[in-house]
């Protein structure tokens, strides 16, 4: 049985609500591993990538068989708004045989909704968020497949350090959110450690729709290369305007941008030799995750980006502890599953560190060519 969701106000939240619990006393063997992710609003093409390999790895795990009962698929609407993720959260919560959360998207929307899956011991296993703070909290529940921000950017910008080594100033815009700030200050450190000049720092509002006042100050500092830490569409943008003002140097980002959205916000031109970081690697480029490529080529007929292999990770690996923790509908059971055991992943075993980070840390590096994001290598520290 598939149980469908419609996004967003609350009257589609509370028949959504009465859908889960009719499932849940339909079959009572049957469990519900769910997503919290935006599908509505800016961010809903970013996390595009993350709603179909959670679907792929529901669909995948089922027909594989073997399990203690059938996984139902809940996608859930957040809106990347942290009041509806709370509302979110507190519905899941609510609902018996939901034994686990993929998710939220956004490190902003799980700060909001951590305290709601903590009361009620729902375990979550994000597969974007690297706000640094999330697994410093003591929560019991939460744990994340990707890398955290202290490691995506020390390893980013040691690979700047060793491929751009004509590097001798750098300028920093991110956003003003939870990680905007915290990345701000992380590269900021990095380089002044380094001995290079850190020329301008930026925390812009998201959706700002002019950044040339921005740029013009930023750019008469004449910076070698630029760091951004905002999402693709501001980014996108961004790049548009400082390319259209003049600017020819480089520009370095993070997993923020490594969609499509960005290309065509800030033009195959503009872009092209864009850097970034991600949380994981191509999938395309692994030996190991050949089986999920072809899948997912013939489920939706593209090739996977980085954030659909970390969603399918993120799904398997809440199956997988499920699977071990015997079935039925004990959170507590399946997230001690989560804290106890090696999985099995894409990219090969994977491990939790005691307070719910990854043992050993994934960061790639891609770059924009040609209109397109492609693998450019592993960060030394992931090799």
């Amino acid at each position: 049985m598939k149980v469908q969701h419609l996004p967003g106000a609350a009257p589609r939240l509370i028949l959504a609500t009465f859908a889960l619990a009719f499932a849940a006393r339909a079959l009572a063997a049957d469990v519900v591993i769910a997503l919290s992710a935006p599908t509505t609003g800016t961010d809903a093409p970013l996390a595009d990538p993350v709603v179909k390999g959670y679907k792929l790895a529901i669909k995948m795990a089922n027909k594989e068989g073997g399990l203690p009962g059938k996984i139902l698929e809940s996608v859930q609407d957040d809106q990347d708004k942290p009041e509806v993720g709370a509302t979110v959260a507190r519905k899941l919560c609510g609902i018996d045989n939901v034994v686990g959360v993929v998710g939220n998207f956004a490190s902003s929307i799980n700060l909001a909704s951590g305290p709601v899956y903590e009361d009620c011991h729902l375990p979550r296993v994000s597969a974007t968020a690297s706000n640094n703070t999330l697994t410093a909290k003591g929560w019991k529940y939460f744990f994340r497949i990707c890398s955290k921000n202290s490691d995506q950017i020390g390893q980013g910008m040691q690979w700047v350090a060793a491929n751009w080594p004509d590097v001798k100033s750098v300028a920093i815009i991110t956003g003003n959110d939870a990680s905007g700030r915290e990345v701000t200050a992380q590269v900021a450190q990095i380089w002044k450690d380094r001995g290079v000049r850190v020329v301008s720092q930026v925390q812009a509002t998201p959706g700002t729709s002019d950044f040339r006042g921005i740029i013009t100050s930023m750019l008469a500092e004449k910076p070698d290369f630029i760091f951004t830490g905002m999402f693709d569409t501001d980014t996108g943008l961004f790049v548009k305007q400082a390319r259209e003002l003049g600017y020819k140097g480089r520009f370095f980002g993070t997993d923020a941008i490594a969609s499509a959205n960005f290309i065509s916000v800030g033009g195959t031109q503009g872009t092209d030799g864009v850097h970034m970081t991600n949380l994981g690697f191509d999938p395309t480029k692994v030996a190991s995750a050949a089986a999920f490529v072809a899948a997912y080529q013939a489920e939706y007929k593209e090739a996977p980006p980085s954030y659909a292999a970390n969603a399918y990770d993120a799904t398997m690996v809440l199956v997988q502890a499920w699977k071990n923790a015997g079935g039925g509908v004990d959170r507590k059971a399946v997230r001690d599953a989560l804290a106890a055991k090696s999985f099995s992943t894409l990219f090969g075993p994977l491990a939790f560190s005691p307070v719910g980070d990854l043992a050993a840390p994934r960061i790639g590096i891609y770059k924009v060519a040609g209109g397109k994001i492609e693998f450019a290598a592993q960060s030394e520290s992931s090799k």
